[in-house]
């Protein structure tokens, strides 16, 4: 440790612990180049939603009332303004949750201490999808200051954040006549981008539903992930800048070359610890990380 850097021990306990708390931390996996770049940059980008995986995020989950009169004229106008929004202005930072606390008493005292299966920093797909087949790394933060943070530099511009909820098939959300017209309306009198976005905004401002039907649910085949979900809106790219102040930890791959760990190592060594996982037919087990 660093004479003068207090690191984090909370973020070292299993799910086992009694010490443990939920809803602590947020992870956010990536590969080796992007992360020398965040930790170089010291700054987080926001994503347009557009450029996720999933291939139906970008894709409106909207239904006409049913009272509705609407002719296929009106309803393409409708389906490209939200598409065109969804593809423009959405923006997404996206992290891993914890699973809950394990209450299971016939844990064994080495597994409670040893096994760090369940935290965010511990999911097998998320190394193997989003960290380059365990190449990568996943950087840790402390959940309340990244939020204040984010708050401090972005609070205009956040409509929503919270936990992705997973089901079985999409929910859409209904779009009432008067909600058509001002959507008609503001697509066909609008002048400038500025004016545009302005006005887009505050339609999100007064349908919060529609954001969480739209943006903060998923498929279930992605429940895997865990994921949490900051949600702006804006055509300008999005940082959080600052984002050592919230760096909990850094977790390196199994797989990662030797000279980009030292790298990590050497931009962490005086903002928090670095560990190296490994996963076993009996769990998931970290290890210490020191620079030379």
């Amino acid at each position: 440790m660093k004479q003068g850097i207090e690191y984090d021990k909370q973020a070292w306990i299993t799910l086992f612990d009694k010490e443990y708390k939920d809803n602590q931390y947020l992870y956010h996996y990536t590969d080796i180049l992007k992360a020398i770049k965040i930790l170089n940059t010291d700054s987080l980008k926001f994503s347009k939603l557009c450029k996720t995986n999933d291939t139906i995020e970008a894709k409106p989950k909207i239904k006409l009332d049913e009272n509705v009169e609407c002719d296929n004229k009106r309803k393409s106008k409708i389906m490209d303004y939200f598409f065109k929004t969804n593809t423009s202005y959405i923006q997404l930072l996206c992290f891993t949750d914890d699973q809950p606390r394990r209450n299971e008493s016939h844990v064994n005292e080495v597994k409670m201490y040893s096994d760090f299966s369940g935290r965010g920093f511990s999911l097998p797909r998320m190394w193997a999808q989003y960290a380059e087949k365990n190449t990568g790394v996943c950087l840790m933060f402390n959940r309340f200051k990244l939020n204040q943070i984010i708050n401090e530099l972005l609070e205009d511009y956040i409509l929503e954040r919270g936990s992705v909820t997973y089901i079985n098939q999409f929910q859409e959300y209904p779009l009432e006549s008067k909600t058509i017209n001002y959507i008609l309306s503001d697509a066909e009198l609008h002048n400038s981008d500025i004016e545009t976005t302005v006005r887009n905004q505050k339609f999100f401002e007064r349908h919060k539903d529609f954001i969480k039907y739209n943006y903060l649910y998923k498929l279930d085949d992605w429940a895997g992930e865990r994921e949490f979900r900051y949600i702006a809106y804006g055509d300008n790219d999005f940082f959080v800048n600052g984002i050592s102040e919230a760096l909990s930890g850094v977790i390196i791959g199994e797989k990662i070359e030797p000279e980009f760990e030292k790298i990590v190592t050497v931009f962490c060594q005086n903002i928090c610890e670095v560990k190296k996982i490994s996963f076993t037919c009996n769990g998931c087990n970290i290890s210490n990380v020191h620079s030379d």
